[in-house]
């Protein structure tokens, strides 16, 4: 994210011998600092997250975005993480995706079925892909750190349902007849994700937006 992005612009990077490392995208943000003036420059950014990483350890990419496609560091063991769990799995595994309307973990051992993506609260019954990617993400994190896949599953199946499990990012509240949203949206990809699951809850209704920004 934009956070992860401007903290290594301005600090660099201290971790080392990591087990995993991920990279969810890159997008427009921090042109004109540093030196950043291009999408190709963004990526090179993130991707000096890899340089932490033990020599065994895993590098989880995107495979939906094709800047991280075209920068991902040969020779470094990956993984792959998509919407579409055979986009994830065509660059190779262990791969991360939904396949018929199910989260599935495809491993050199074979696949794990981490459950029904609706059922995740972190999905917003499905409206929410961009989370739905970032829930592909972390369960190949955890699968590079030796978590049990029936433990991932367990956790992706609880968490986010209560507002407290994930502070200040797609927070939901219902006050009446009224939905509120709170999200820390701050790039227009993220904003744009958070307008797709507000339309997706809008029932017909009125929507407003109240948007705070830094500066």
């Amino acid at each position: 994210g934009g956070g992860a992005g401007g903290g290594l612009l301005r600090r660099g990077l201290v971790a080392t011998d990591a087990r995993g490392a991920v990279v969810t995208n890159v997008s427009a943000g921090h042109f004109g600092e540093y030196g950043i003036h291009s999408l190709d420059d963004i990526a090179a950014v993130k991707l000096v997250v890899a340089k932490a990483l033990a020599p065994d350890g895993l590098l989880v990419l995107n495979a939906d975005d094709p800047m991280l496609v075209a920068h991902a560091p040969a020779g470094r063991r990956t993984g792959w993480f998509a919407l579409d769990l055979q986009d994830a799995a065509t660059r190779g595994l262990p791969a991360c995706g939904v396949r018929e309307g199910r989260l599935v973990l495809a491993t050199d051992e074979g696949e794990h079925d981490l459950g029904a993506v609706a059922a995740m609260p972190l999905s917003v019954g499905g409206a929410a892909r961009y989370n739905i990617a970032n829930i592909a993400a972390a369960a190949l994190a955890a699968h590079a750190l030796g978590i049990a896949p029936a433990t991932i599953a367990g956790v992706l199946a609880g968490f986010g349902a209560r507002n407290a499990d994930n502070p200040g990012r797609l927070q939901r509240w219902t006050l009446g007849d009224v939905e509120v949203l709170l999200d820390y949206a701050h790039n227009p990809d993220g904003l744009q994700g958070l307008l797709d699951v507000a339309a997706g809850l809008r029932r017909g209704g009125r929507l407003a937006l109240l948007l705070g920004h830094a500066g």
